[in-house]
């Protein structure tokens, strides 16, 4: 599927992290998680101009607004954390559905 090649195709300028814990204080509250995968993108100079948070999910459902629906909150709080960690306006954060066989985007 080209769509989850994309999420793991080699390019310049990318790191890739890996079961990517994080731990942050949010609206005062504790948050402890991993993220299953996250893309930094760096320019030639080295500094990151984009961040994509991914996280598969085997939830069998019947459409992809369900998983929205039900992860929006836990991606949004890995959105603010990496965003905070590395300064970026914004991040993008995806759903990979196994049941779906697709890739899910979630809005900031």
């Amino acid at each position: 599927m080209p769509e989850v090649r994309a999420l793991f195709a080699n390019r310049a300028g990318r790191e890739v992290f890996r079961e990517q814990a994080v731990e942050a204080i949010l609206g005062g509250e504790w948050l402890s998680g991993v993220i299953d995968r996250l893309l930094v993108e760096r320019d030639a100079a080295g500094a990151v101009t984009a961040a994509t948070v991914i996280d598969f999910k085997t939830d069998a459902v019947p459409r992809a607004e369900d998983l929205r629906e039900r992860y929006q909150g836990q991606m949004e709080a890995y959105r603010q954390v990496v965003a905070r960690a590395f300064g970026l306006q914004d991040v993008a954060c995806v759903l990979v559905s196994t049941a779906l066989g697709r890739v899910v985007e979630i809005a900031g």
